[in-house]
C-alpha cells in the first residue's frame, strides 16, 4: 500500500510522515487486500491565526478502480491524521459490508 503525506503552508516533519503510516497501518491492515493507495493532504488555511485552521484530505486509491474521499477540519495535524483516517476506515468498512450483503 502506498502512503502520501502531502503538506500545504506546513512543515512536513518525519514524526508526522511515521506518524501517518502508522495509523493507516494500524486502521487500513485488513483492508490491505483492497488499497492500492492513500494520499493524506494537510492544508493550513489559517496560516499562523492558529485555531481550527486545518483541514485534513483523505484520498483513498482502490485496488479495482474508484477512490473515496474524506475531508475534515482539525486544530492540529496529529488530530487531523488521526480522525481522517479513522473516519476513512470507518467508510470502507460500510462498503465491504454493503459489498457482502448484496452477493
Amino acid at each position: 500500500m502506498d502512503i502520501r503525506l502531502i503538506t500545504r503552508h506546513l512543515v512536513r516533519q518525519p514524526e508526522l510522515v511515521a506518524f501517518a503510516q502508522r495509523r493507516v497501518a494500524f486502521a487500513l491492515s485488513r483492508f490491505s487486500d483492497l488499497v492500492r493507495g492513500i494520499d493524506i493532504r494537510l492544508d493550513d488555511i489559517n496560516g499562523p491565526r492558529g485555531g481550527m485552521g486545518l483541514t485534513c484530505l483523505v484520498r483513498l486509491r482502490l485496488v479495482h478502480g474508484g477512490e473515496i474521499s474524506i475531508e475534515h477540519p482539525a486544530s492540529s495535524p496529529e488530530a487531523a491524521i488521526a480522525h481522517g483516517v479513522g473516519r476513512m476506515a470507518s467508510r470502507l468498512r460500510r462498503l465491504v459490508s454493503r459489498h457482502q450483503d448484496h452477493r
